[in-house]
């Protein structure tokens, strides 16, 4: 019997060996947890200290040294370059260099000198006002605390968000691994392997998720004392013509991290209070999770209950995040868009009021010694002067192209905010972005039209709407009113009727419009304009042979489409039976329809 002695001995030593591996097995396994959990430890109290941090600084943001320090020396800068572009200005009025006289920049210094000195309070109003409302959410997410607590809303949140409980291994009991001496793990071992890849997991994406939502608060802080230290230098460039994107930059940027401290707080009081309040209810998903314990096992009921209640902390924290950045970005379009109407309209009663003083000493000169007549006989006498100098050769031609120059001025500068709104706002969105971008006044109207016919895509976006022609309507106003439509029509010429006046011929418009594009910006002109007859016979020859030789196939053929649809009708027809606006059509196309049949056209 040595042989079933001999493996007796050999079965009891692989026993052996496999129970110590399934031991070393276990012990490994739990310091892993530990470790985990130890490391996941250190995360979460980095991510609230730094919360802490960074909710502390920006409640003291304009007390900051830093900002009290670095706003003065900007200031004092910022009063320098002041005098300089008074010399400027000066200068400009002497040479009577457009944009830089007294009458368009002078007011302007004067409001922003008076600005410049007081800005900080001026901005300090606006971020008292923010930190009253992230006051209100962190006393409401800590009532039992002072007001201001940070540590204490820290503390709070870290509690209702749970994560610590990933790491509790009180149910995994280390002397139950007895049973696991066999090939096969057994029931303690496989909770400790689930219970293990769910904290990893979850540590990594839910610490993960705190340091971006406290580095997001701490570089809140860090901006807004860059923009508050750049704010007078950011003034000095609203004055300048060539630099206002720069002031409206820094009004985007301010707005910007302005309002993500409160909103941000806002949604994390609501992960609070939903934590708080909802994860003991006895109907909600945590207790309907753990109680059903059927034919599944406890240690599944538990990990699904803790995996469902980090998914919904990790959702509401990265959701918090992304709702945020959303809500500020379109606080900051709505700024930025409402201070181009409002900057208008301060710049023309600036300079109303800013030139009240040197009006005031002409009519008094002039009216030494004479009496003020009426408001309606001064009226009438000047309408019947302006209608008398009219007449006058030299006088009326030099008032007329006074006059008119003064309005090529005004166009030329509202179209150069749009093209600026358009650079600096709508270039580098998504096709998807454009479409949902919330236009606010003219100038943003313009602008999205703009952009939308310069990508061709402006049919696509109307095609959304119920009724194109009612949605394209604001979008035309616009930029009749700001002066655009000779950048829109350069891609979309068939809008030209659009423009045109009561009574004008819309096919007539277009061809002047066609006629205005050169033949390199022939190849910009919008497939959906060719697409139009109008459009296609207004084509001059070299428009034809640029077109021929650099665009696209797509775009040929679409205007060789739309010159043999309406040809080919006209073929059939008897040339006497034509009217003769017929047979002018048929004269253009049938030119055009010959350099297409071309070898150059192919």
């Amino acid at each position: 019997m040595p042989s079933l002695a001999q493996a007796d001995v050999f079965s009891g030593a692989a026993l052996s060996t496999i129970a110590f591996a399934d031991d070393i097995m276990a012990k490994v396994l739990f310091a892993a947890v530990y470790l985990i959990g130890y490391l996941a430890g250190i995360i979460f109290m980095i991510a609230g200290f730094l919360l802490q941090v960074g909710l502390e600084l920006n409640a003291n943001l304009i007390n900051s040294p830093l900002v009290q320090v670095g706003w003065q020396i900007s200031r004092d800068f910022a009063n320098l370059l002041l005098v300089v572009a008074i010399i400027t200005t000066a200068l400009g009025t002497i040479i009577r260099w457009r944009g830089y006289t007294y009458k368009e920049i002078l007011p302007s210094i004067i409001v922003v000198a008076l600005l410049i000195n007081f800005s900080l309070s001026i901005a300090g109003i606006f971020i008292d006002a923010t930190g009253v409302v992230s006051n209100f959410f962190v006393a409401k997410a800590t009532p039992n605390a002072s007001h201001g607590d940070f540590i204490q809303f820290s503390s709070s949140l870290a509690h209702a968000l749970g994560l610590q409980e990933a790491m509790k291994t009180d149910h995994l009991k280390e002397d139950e691994f007895t049973e696991s001496a066999t090939f096969k793990f057994g029931k303690a071992s496989l909770q400790l392997l689930a219970a293990l890849f769910f904290v990893v997991a979850f540590t990594v994406l839910g610490g993960g998720t705190m340091m971006i939502l406290a580095f997001s608060v701490v570089i809140r802080y860090i901006a807004l004392s860059l923009l508050l230290i750049m704010l007078p230098l950011a003034l000095i460039s609203s004055t300048i013509p060539k630099f206002k994107k720069n002031w409206e930059e820094w009004q985007g940027k301010f707005i910007e991290y302005l309002t993500f401290l409160p909103v941000s707080l806002f949604f994390i009081y609501l992960t609070i209070i939903f934590l708080t309040n909802f994860k003991d209810d006895p109907n909600g998903i945590f207790s309907t999770i753990t109680s059903s314990q059927s034919s599944v096992a406890d240690f599944i009921a538990n990990i699904a209950e803790t995996a469902a209640r980090l998914s919904i902390v990790i959702g509401l924290l990265l959701g918090n995040l992304i709702i945020s950045k959303k809500i500020s970005s379109s606080a900051k379009d709505m700024v930025a868009n409402g201070s181009f109407a409002l900057y208008n309209k301060f710049r023309r009663g600036s300079r109303k009021v800013g030139m009240l003083p040197f009006r005031g000493a002409r009519a008094g000169a002039r009216g030494i010694g004479k009496r003020i007549p009426a408001t309606d006989i001064r009226g009438k006498a000047v309408g019947a002067i302006s209608r008398l100098t009219s007449r006058i050769p030299v006088i009326g031609g030099v008032l007329s192209s006074y006059r008119a120059n003064r309005s090529a001025q005004n166009e030329e500068l509202r179209a150069e905010q749009v093209n600026d709104y358009q650079k600096s706002k709508l270039k580098n969105l998504s096709n998807n972005e454009l479409f949902g971008y919330s236009e606010l006044g003219s100038v943003a109207k313009a602008a999205k039209l703009n952009e939308l016919s310069k990508r061709g895509k402006l049919d696509e976006y109307l095609s959304k709407s119920k009724d194109s022609e009612a949605a394209l309507k604001p979008f035309i106003d616009a930029a009749k009113k700001m002066g655009t439509q000779k950048d829109l029509l350069k891609t979309r010429p068939d809008l030209a009727g659009s423009f045109a006046e009561v009574g004008d011929d819309v096919a007539e418009a277009i061809e002047k419009a066609v006629g205005k594009i050169s033949p390199k910006d022939s190849l910009e002109i919008a497939t959906s304009a060719l697409k139009k007859v109008e459009v296609a016979m207004s084509l001059k020859m070299n428009q034809l042979k640029e077109i021929a030789r650099s665009a696209t196939p797509e775009k040929k053929q679409v205007l060789q489409n739309a010159v043999r649809i309406h040809l080919d009708p006209l073929i059939l027809k008897d040339t006497s039976a034509m009217s003769g606006v017929e047979k002018q059509i048929f004269e253009k196309l049938s030119k055009i329809d010959a350099f297409m049949e071309g070898p150059a056209w192919s």
